[in-house]
């Protein structure tokens, strides 16, 4: 960033890119939030036969900005199960991409981990609610 406090010329960082299937992902995410769900399962379902190539390919600080700012909770809070199901898409593709100290590997991991605990904990209420 260039600002009045700094000397010299400081190249500016080419602009990011995102990957088609993240595109599609906050579109679909912006579908589900206003009710076209056909659409919004159409568009997921395209794009992650079509794009599923290039989500780390093209920069795993890309796809780790994106798992944590697109499949955020208050982003898809209309629709948690959209979220759940995408983490466990993009966990089962990382886990044949990614080596498995890759940084985005272990937050995925986390997070996939987190959504079997939280699933199996829900259980568990639920049974000694009725029980």
């Amino acid at each position: 960033m260039r600002t009045f406090y700094t000397k010299g010329n400081f190249d500016i960082i080419p602009e990011v890119r995102k990957p088609r299937f993240w595109k599609d992902c906050s579109n679909s995410i912006y579908f589900f939030k206003i009710s076209d769900l056909p659409k919004a399962r159409k568009l997921l379902q395209v794009s992650t036969a079509e794009n599923s190539d290039d989500i780390f390919t093209k920069g795993l600080a890309t796809a780790l900005i994106e798992i944590l700012s697109v499949l955020s909770p208050v982003n898809t809070a209309t629709n948690p199960d959209v979220r759940k199901t995408l983490l466990r898409y993009l966990h089962a593709l990382a886990m044949q991409q990614l080596p498995r100290q890759s940084p985005v590997m272990v937050i995925l991991s986390t997070l996939h981990n987190g959504i079997l605990v939280a699933k199996g904990s829900y259980a568990l209420l639920r049974r000694n609610r009725s029980g």
